[in-house]
Formats: C-alpha cells, structure tokens, sequence
C-alpha cells in the first residue's frame, strides 16, 4: 500500500511540476467516483506490473455526468485541449455514465457523448460502459439503456474510440456483479474495484 502511495505522488509531484521523465506511455483517466474509488488499485497494478514505462494522469470527479453542463459536460470538453497541450497523451480512460441515468431525457446523451471523444480525437479512447445492474437501480428519467446506446453509437462512427464492458469481464472473471458491490448496490467493494482497475490495467499494458 505505501507503494502504490508513494508511487501516486510521485506521478502528482512529476505533473504538477511540469517535469517530463521517460516513459512508453501517458494515460489519462477521466470518470466519476467508479473511477475515483478504484484510482489505488489503478496505480498498485501498473506500478507492481513488468511495464514500469507507464504515466498515469488523473481527472476523476465523483457525481460528474459527460451529458450535463452543469455536471461535467462542459468542463471535460474544455479540459481536453489544456491536457493534451501540456502532455502527451497516448491512451483515455473515460468511465462516466452511471451519473447521466438520473438526468432528465431532454438531454441529447449521443451528441454530447461525442463531443467528448471528439474532444480526445488525436488518441486511442477506451470509454467504460456503465454495468447492466444499474437499469434496477435508477429512477425515471434517462435509463441505463438510454445511456449505453448513446455512448454505443456516438462511437461506432468514431475509429479511435473502443468500448469496455465491465459486465462481460465479470462474467468471464467468474463473478456475478452482486458479488462486487456495496450495500448501497452502486459503488464498488474491495473486490469490484480490484476487477474494475485490472479491467482498465488489462487495456493500459
């Protein structure tokens, strides 16, 4: 745990610092609390793994949406171009959706959803996909499906955009997703978030 400690504020110190050191890799993860919460894990596999040439770089706020200006959207698509001026970004992790069910269906999910891959359109983009469990869980409004089929189409047109799916890599892990949640049935246990990074770790080495 104090090296995957110390490992993160290194990479903070390096960041905040504007040095640049040698690396394979600069990935940049973006999302909301699914994210947030799973950041340790992130950072304990990459740095335990062989590929010691990876530099992670964070951008996760809880509660934050990609289709509500006054949630996020706007401040992802704004944030882009600053980024990728100042490093060079090879790979984006982008796990937000779980927040956009709860907004109102006047929302267009597609164009917004694309405007934020157009926004990362230079780099490989791997857009996790909110887990099937929540179409339960959420009230009226936008549904879990609604949310999902957006993000599918805005990036079947988009050649640098690929899709993760947490439910098929918990199902070929052998899991069910009641195994990996908390009890408020939304965020992640120990289990589910060491899954969720290995997931995104898988993609990142």
């Amino acid at each position: 745990m104090m090296r995957a400690i110390k490992y993160l504020l290194f990479i903070c110190a390096l960041i905040l610092s504007g040095c640049r050191i040698d690396v394979d890799k600069s990935v940049l993860l973006i999302g909301d609390s699914l994210m947030v919460n799973a950041l340790p894990e992130i950072s304990t596999q990459v740095s335990l793994s062989d590929d010691a040439g990876v530099l992670l770089m964070v951008n996760a706020i809880g509660g934050t949406t990609f289709s509500d200006a006054e949630t996020g959207s706007l401040y992802w698509v704004i944030r882009a171009p600053k980024i990728l001026s100042a490093h060079n970004v090879d790979k984006v992790f982008i796990s937000l959706g779980t927040n956009d069910a709860w907004l109102a269906k006047s929302i267009d999910l597609e164009v917004s959803a694309g405007a934020l891959m157009d926004a990362y359109n230079s780099v490989q983009v791997y857009w996790i996909l909110p887990y099937a469990e929540l179409k339960t869980l959420l009230p009226a409004g936008n549904t879990y499906a609604d949310v999902v089929a957006a993000i599918r189409s805005a990036a079947a047109i988009r050649g640098n955009v690929h899709l993760l799916e947490f439910d098929s890599y918990v199902a070929v892990h052998g899991y069910s997703i009641d195994d990996l949640l908390l009890p408020n049935d939304v965020h992640f246990n120990a289990s589910g978030r060491k899954l969720f990074a290995q997931m995104i770790c898988d993609n990142i080495l």
